[in-house]
């Protein structure tokens, strides 16, 4: 059986922003940091670059034999030239899956540290009920939160503009156990 939630949550500028314990993972800020700090601490990955314009996604993995986990970051257009983090996947994987996905292998992370927002690889569909609360919705195989709210983000002028923020939260589960999960932040103004 395969079952995916998602989950949209604003984050507010000044305040404890709503959604801040989804944008922190391995040390790295999602959003903040760019695929060059995590090459210099997990090592030089691949750079692998697909689509265009509207339909560009950047990404780098890495592979934690240990947990038999690939990690992998991505970006699109809107993360910039310098690919700021503004997804990651984390997936059980097999040694094919990661020769199919050009991992770098890194075995100096701990399983336990692949966490992020209380969530990781491995829960059961009640236990990420828990984390998240009731209000996802359950469809057939599928859960679902979504949540919309407004950032104020200062523009390159300095200006103060409001834009719309997600977070997406994507898991796919087997046999009631999370094994992929998905965390996207985007925004429009």
């Amino acid at each position: 059986m395969i079952v995916s939630f998602s989950l949209f949550t604003s984050i507010p500028l000044y305040a404890q922003r709503i959604g801040e314990h989804f944008r922190h993972f391995l040390g790295f800020e999602l959003e903040e940091d760019s695929f060059a700090d995590v090459q210099k601490q997990l090592g030089n990955a691949m750079l692998i670059e697909k689509g265009d314009a509207g339909e560009y996604e950047a990404s780098i993995s890495y592979f934690i034999p240990q947990c038999h986990t690939i990690v992998n970051f991505k970006s699109d257009e809107l993360g910039g030239r310098k690919h700021k983090i503004e997804g990651l996947v984390l997936q059980k994987s097999s040694s094919f899956e990661v020769s199919r996905k050009k991992a770098l292998v890194c075995s100096n992370i701990k399983c336990d540290e692949l966490t992020i927002g209380g969530l990781r690889l491995g829960l059961t569909s009640k236990e990420v009920e828990h984390l998240l609360g009731k209000r996802i919705s359950w469809k057939g195989n599928r859960a679902s939160i979504s949540i919309k709210g407004q950032e104020p983000v200062r523009t390159i002028e300095g200006k103060i503009k409001q834009f719309d923020v997600y977070i997406s939260i994507v898991g796919i589960f087997r046999n009631n156990v999370l094994e992929e999960l998905n965390i996207w932040i985007s925004r429009t103004n």
